[in-house]
This record gives structure tokens, C-alpha cells and sequence, in this order.
């Protein structure tokens, strides 16, 4: 051990053995880089517990202290501020910073971590390299009558913006998609009765499937109409049971948003009044209730009557 260097430490002779229980234990007399004589345990030196007389602990904590980052970037990380707390860790008190992550996150990271490059996200990083790792490419590929369009993000899942065959756009995982459990938007889980009539009316009046009337300002989010015959200002709503009454439609949007059933219940109702106001303003509304309307015939029908009553008028 003589002559060997541990750090700040050099290995001058051999020390007096240090006892424990009775049992000895061999110590080191060295000299540390300030000038410093202290004798060591062979095992604090080996295992690197003992790196210096205290000098070096005491240079890191003052410089972690005093070391100003805000407005520096590592990684994906943007210093905003010191934050108030600090953290006892193995080179004594750490000092923490608020960190802005570029997935828009805020995350309170330590001044040694951000220095040494051992944090470089609020965590989005690992998960993104962990799921690229797992998951192929599917853009491009086509499961049912969704069409794959992008990557979206990862969280324990990863998540792929679609679009369906009716026009309407959806988030859906990978695991959906390539098991065959999900094959569409949720139209394919609609009546025969809600299907038929886009498909009729699109190919017969140009029609209009999933039409986008206005954005909320607020959320942000397009309301949509079902059908919209554009030339006679027809506006057609196909309604199923989530409309009218709470059911598992909404429990499931709960769980996704984490929110209560009741809540995406009554979100359903303001959306459906608000259509319906825009809808009056704009020309002639129809809703269908598919709970209640059976004959697709007589639906059609009775549409189609509509439409005749607005091209005599015109």
C-alpha cells in the first residue's frame, strides 16, 4: 500500500491496527494533498469511503452552495431558480434547483446530479428510450379502419395518433392497435342504424361524416356534428344511450382523465347543448335517437323529406 494514491490521499507507512470487537483492523498513516496526517482504514481506501482529510468535502459543499445555474441548460433541463430545501447526500449538503423539462414538466433536481449529467429530464428521456427500445415504427400501417399517422408519446404504453375511416381522429396504444382489440375509432361499435346513415348520406348528398363546427375556446377542442348536409344547411346528430343517460361510456372516459363518471356525464350534456344551439343558428338540426329510432327506412325517410322541403324553397 505504500506509495499508492487514494484521491487526496498517499500511503506513507503503516499505521497502528485499529481494534473492533477485539478483532484488529489494519490502518494506513497518509498524507493528504492540503498537508493533512491522519491514519485510515485499508478499507475506507479501497472502497473509496475516504477520499481526502475533509478538505475535498468541504470544496464541494461550498461550491454546490455558491455555484450559481439558473438559466443553464443540461439535457433537457432549463434552471429556473434555487429552490429552499437542500439534501444531506454523500458530499454533504446539496443544494436543489426548480428545472423546467422540455416536455413542459417541473421537476426539483440536485445541483450534483445536473452537474455530473446523472439527471438530464424530469424522467420523460428514460421512458421514451425504455418504449423505442420495445415497440416498432407502425406509422403508415393500418389496423381495421384506423390508419396510423404518428408517434405521440410513451407512458408505460405507447400511444399512437390515428385516424379512423369515418375522418375522426384518436389517440390509441400500441398494444391496442397490433392485438386487435381496438379496430376503429368507436364507430364500429355503433348501431348498424348510426353507420348507415353516414355512409348513406355521404354517398347520395355529399354529406359531410364528423364535420368540425367550432373549437372551444377554452379547451381548445372541435365540436362535431355526425352528418352535415352542407348545400341545404342540414345538420344530423346521431345519438346513443351516453348522450341521455350515465353509462360505461363515461366510466371509462373517468378513468382515462381521471375524473368521475358524473363529471364526463355532464361535460357530454354542455357539449351536446352547444352543438345543438350552433346547429339551430346555422340551418335545420335533426337528432336521432338511436335508442328509440329502430328503421332505418323511416329515418331516411324523413330526411330525406327535409331535404326536398329545402330544395323547393331554394
Amino acid at each position: 500500500m505504500i506509495g499508492k494514491r487514494f484521491g487526496r490521499w498517499t500511503v506513507i507507512e503503516r499505521g497502528a491496527d485499529y481494534f473492533y470487537n477485539e478483532k484488529p483492523s489494519p490502518q494506513w498513516t497518509c498524507i493528504c494533498e492540503c498537508g493533512e496526517i491522519r491514519d485510515v482504514s485499508a478499507g475506507s481506501l479501497k472502497r473509496g469511503k475516504s477520499l481526502s482529510c475533509g478538505c475535498l468535502h468541504r470544496e464541494i459543499t461550498s461550491k454546490l452552495f455558491t455555484e450559481e445555474l439558473a438559466g443553464q441548460v443540461f439535457g433537457r433541463l432549463t434552471v429556473l431558480e434555487r429552490a429552499e430545501s437542500y439534501k444531506r447526500t454523500d458530499v454533504g449538503f446539496n443544494t436543489q434547483w426548480l428545472c423546467l423539462c422540455s416536455c413542459g414538466n417541473k421537476k426539483v433536481i440536485l445541483a450534483s446530479s445536473l452537474k455530473t449529467g446523472n439527471t438530464v429530464s424530469c424522467g420523460c428521456y428514460f421512458k421514451e428510450r425504455r418504449f423505442a427500445s420495445k415497440f416498432k415504427d407502425i406509422t403508415g400501417k393500418r389496423y381495421g379502419k384506423l390508419l396510423v399517422l404518428s408517434y405521440s408519446h410513451a407512458n408505460r404504453r405507447t400511444y399512437w395518433n390515428c385516424v379512423c375511416d369515418c375522418g375522426k381522429e384518436i389517440l390509441k396504444s400500441y398494444d391496442d392497435l397490433t392485438s386487435g382489440k381496438c379496430k376503429s375509432c368507436g364507430c364500429l361499435r355503433e348501431s348498424f342504424i348510426a353507420s348507415e346513415l353516414k355512409k348513406y348520406f355521404v354517398e347520395n348528398h355529399g354529406a359531410k361524416a364528423e364535420y368540425k363546427l367550432f373549437q372551444n375556446a377554452e379547451t381548445k377542442q372541435y365540436y362535431k356534428c355526425d352528418i352535415v348536409i352542407l348545400k341545404h344547411n342540414i345538420y344530423i346528430e346521431v345519438h346513443g344511450q351516453q348522450h341521455y343517460k350515465l353509462n360505461a361510456w363515461h366510466r371509462r372516459g373517468a378513468r382515462f382523465k381521471n375524473t368521475t363518471p358524473e363529471e364526463e356525464f355532464e361535460k357530454q350534456k354542455k357539449r351536446d347543448k352547444l352543438v345543438r344551439k350552433y346547429c339551430r343558428q346555422k340551418g335545420i338540426y335533426i337528432e336521432i335517437n338511436i335508442e328509440k329510432e329502430k328503421d332505418l327506412n323511416a329515418i331516411i325517410s324523413y330526411i330525406e323529406s327535409k331535404i326536398e322541403n329545402m330544395e323547393n324553397i331554394n
